[in-house]
């Protein structure tokens, strides 16, 4: 008997699907899946989850902004890697190439570099000037790279409601902290400040001084203070008390800290008091600020410089012996130099300051010159300043000795108008017993610059001495 086999035809289709059609390479896609969107499914893994090369799919990362770091929130499996897919999961934002983990960290808001913080180390802190005052609310900063609107860099504000009220600011004796230094400073009360910055309460020696026996401010041993530099602030009030310094290097600052208008410094009052100037400086540096000086009757005998009395031993270039700002030297009579006198090379100068209502017995109502001082007047404040309503028989406002070789100038200050606050007899004067007499002022304001030596005055006021 023959035995035959039995042999069934194959499909070229099933023969296809076992041995695979030239150049049709399975990719891990379905037909219509594109390179962007490839994953798996069971028709490619079959029922055991492999690729058709028996390996695990590899999950893959959407990689949109094309960086080569991924979006760990589109992941999808695939056996074979497809355009725009990264097996990276890192990229903290797929939609900006520039951020990624490999980026460097820059300062714009944003975390470049994916670390979980933004602009570390990069960004500026800023603070509130809620007052616009140009310092700001330590209490209140933010981080920017830029500055914000209403912010600043500084945090040293102590009042952000209050504008006045700064590092800035001038200290009054309100009972507010104004330049946030951490000192409140009361009405009636006076401090000394050394070199250092170190405070000192001298309200207690100072407020001994009387109309009749006034304090002493100076560099003498047994002086109510006694300093050769620094500086002593005065409290509103009316303090009887006088500034004398003899000593060569001194260099000394008195302050009125509530202003010339509430801050009087007086040697007597309506009982009398004591022999001399308010102020008597020799060979000493000297600067006032902010004080009404007033009820001085002059030094060397009551004769000379009846609130300012100012020396200066030997020709020196001009440096001024005492300096004065926003002051008003006012109500003071001795002869010679009823608001000030200027002895040897003695210098002053004044910067929106008032010499003011003085009188001399003799010579210069205002300021008397005697050898070769030198007085400069400027104003640069809304205040003003200048040297009016002074009076004396002769030089109501300013006068020259016959041996001065002294030299004013004066740049914008007030030297009174005629018929309301002149000085009498004329605003500026020299020796008028000499043939170089000369008289200038008296006739209209002088209010320009004006500059006057031995010889004379610049500018058309020149007067009649008559």
């Amino acid at each position: 008997m023959t035995v035959r086999a039995l042999v069934r035809p194959v499909s070229v289709l099933a023969l296809g699907l076992l041995l695979g059609c030239p150049g049709n390479t399975d990719t891990g896609k379905e037909p219509g899946d594109t390179a962007d969107t490839a994953t798996v499914d069971t028709a490619e893994t079959g029922d055991t989850g492999l690729c058709p090369d028996g390996s695990a799919p590899v999950t893959y990362y959407a990689d949109n902004d094309r960086d080569t770091y991924g979006d760990l929130n589109s992941p999808q499996e695939a056996c074979e890697k497809a355009i725009g897919w990264v097996v990276d999961a890192s990229d903290c934002d797929d939609t900006n190439g520039d951020i990624n983990p490999a980026a460097t960290e820059v300062c714009n808001g944003a975390d470049d570099n994916c670390d979980g913080a933004t602009d570390e180390g990069l960004a500026t802190t800023w603070y509130a000037d809620a007052d616009n005052d140009g310092f700001g609310d330590a209490a209140a900063p933010t981080s920017a790279c830029e500055q914000p609107s209403g912010y600043v860099a500084d945090d040293s504000d102590c009042d952000d409601t209050d504008n006045h009220v700064n590092p800035d600011a001038d200290d009054l004796c309100s009972g507010e902290d104004e330049n946030c230094d951490g000192v409140i400073d009361l009405p009636g009360t006076a401090m000394y400040e050394d070199p250092a910055g170190v405070r000192y309460d001298v309200t207690a020696p100072l407020a001994a001084g009387t109309a009749d026996a006034p304090a002493y401010i100076g560099d003498q041993a047994g002086y109510s203070i006694e300093v050769t530099s620094g500086t002593v602030s005065l409290c509103e009030g009316t303090w009887y008390a006088k500034v004398v310094l003899a000593g060569l290097g001194s260099d000394v600052t008195v302050v009125g800290r509530d202003g010339a208008a509430k801050t009087t410094l007086t040697t007597h009052g309506t009982a009398g008091g004591d022999d001399g100037s308010v102020i008597a400086v020799t060979g000493a540096t000297l600067t006032v600020r902010g004080l009404t000086i007033t009820g001085g009757i002059g030094s060397e005998d009551n004769t000379k410089g009846g609130g300012v009395a100012v020396t200066q031993s030997g020709a020196v270039a001009f440096t001024p012996n005492v300096t004065f700002y926003d002051t008003i030297i006012t109500g003071n009579q001795t002869d010679y130099g009823g608001g000030l006198a200027l002895l040897d090379y003695g210098s002053v100068a004044m910067h929106d300051s008032w010499v003011t209502g003085n009188v001399a017995n003799e010579v210069g109502g205002g300021v008397w010159v005697q050898d070769h001082g030198e007085l400069t007047c400027d104003v640069t404040g809304l205040g003003g300043g200048g040297f009016t309503s002074n009076s004396a028989p002769i030089a109501g406002g300013f006068y020259f000795s016959s041996k001065s070789n002294g030299l004013l100038d004066s740049s914008g200050c007030d030297w009174g108008n005629a018929g309301v606050d002149d000085n009498s007899v004329n605003d500026i004067q020299r020796q008028p017993y000499y043939s170089n007499a000369w008289c200038f002022g008296n006739s209209t304001a002088i209010t320009d610059l004006v500059t006057c030596d031995s010889t004379g005055c610049s500018g058309t006021q020149v007067v009649s001495c008559g």
